[in-house]
């Protein structure tokens, strides 16, 4: 029932109708560990979850929290001293990726999201929304989330969420909220084994409250589109797509835009295309871009106004909104 409750809950929902983001791989490592934690097993538990640094540059505060749970609940002192190394070193290798490592890759050599967290108006505005989702966890455990210290995992990515200036951050959506739902799940087996009830119900039939939440929330859910018959149809769209993608050769640079990238990094050197990414060395060699895909803001079109006043640059394929282009040696 838990499984269920994880699975179908509206956090993950909304990561697998984002297409792939690199938040997937901290749930199963926010699981195991959690599951480590539940279970006493603190050395393991701090080990599973040393894996978040190397996920997302946010989830250091996530890892360094847990540390400072398996401190707490140690009984010896090598379970207290894993835990100790996992809070300093996770606060540590934090601070070094969103100082040093992240800039030291980025064009501009600085961490671009750092601009977004902090301001008045991040946290200031925004609140029903962020009520909402509050709300939405709450729902998934039948509100016993709180009754387990691994709630606090919850309040690194929740923090840095509501603090941001990006209303995208602060609402149930998108993918955000996928690492708060192993931790939620876990907390609320934690709960129901510290004897937590809800009113007129005991023990584990607890369990059917979340497992009703989110089955409830689910026609709301990114799943919901399998019901519809045009889910199992591609669209002109896709289809050009993929076209497009098809005819990219092998092993070469090339730019693209932000839908079509994760389909070409398997076989080729991808950047993500800008107008100002063209003119960089090294050099791409092709250009895809989907005309509606609108992350960077008017990215894609900015690159396609580069390309085409440029006589180096020859348009190979277009179709549904889809361009390939080709630099002409």
């Amino acid at each position: 029932m838990v499984g269920a409750v994880c699975g179908l809950a509206w956090g993950t929902q909304s990561l697998v109708g984002f297409d792939f983001h690199e938040v997937a791989f901290a749930l199963p490592l926010l699981a195991l560990a959690c599951r480590a934690y539940l279970d006493g097993r603190l050395r393991a538990a701090a080990g599973w979850a040393a894996g978040l640094l190397l996920v997302k540059e946010d989830l250091g505060a996530t890892a360094a929290v847990f540390g400072l749970l398996v401190v707490h609940k140690a009984r010896d002192g090598r379970d207290r001293r894993a835990g100790w190394l996992l809070a300093g070193g996770a606060s540590l290798a934090a601070v070094l990726v969103l100082k040093v490592v992240v800039p030291a890759f980025a064009p501009d050599g600085r961490y671009l999201y750092a601009g977004q967290v902090g301001d008045g108006y991040g946290f200031l505005d925004g609140w029903p929304v962020k009520a909402l989702t509050v709300l939405a966890l709450l729902a998934v455990t039948g509100g016993l989330v709180v009754r387990s210290p691994l709630a606090w995992l919850l309040l690194p990515t929740l923090g840095w969420r509501f603090a941001s200036s990006v209303p995208a951050h602060w609402g149930p959506g998108l993918h955000y909220s996928a690492v708060l739902v192993p931790v939620a799940c876990a907390a609320l087996v934690d709960a129901v084994r510290r004897g937590a009830r809800l009113p007129g119900i005991r023990g584990r039939g607890m369990l059917w409250v979340p497992l009703g939440a989110v089955l409830v929330l689910l026609p709301f859910q990114p799943t919901a589109v399998v019901a519809a018959p045009g889910f199992w149809k591609s669209d002109p769209r896709e289809a050009a797509a993929r076209e497009a993608v098809r005819r990219v050769p092998d092993g070469v640079r090339v730019a693209s835009s932000n839908s079509l990238a994760p389909h070409l990094t398997d076989r080729t050197v991808v950047r993500l295309a800008t107008p100002a990414l063209l003119e960089r060395r090294p050099a791409v060699d092709w250009l895809v871009v989907d005309r509606t895909d609108g992350f960077p803001a008017e990215a894609a079109e900015g690159a396609l106004g580069e390309a085409a006043g440029n006589p180096a640059w020859k348009v190979m394929w277009e179709e549904a909104g889809i361009v390939l282009l080709t630099r002409i040696r």
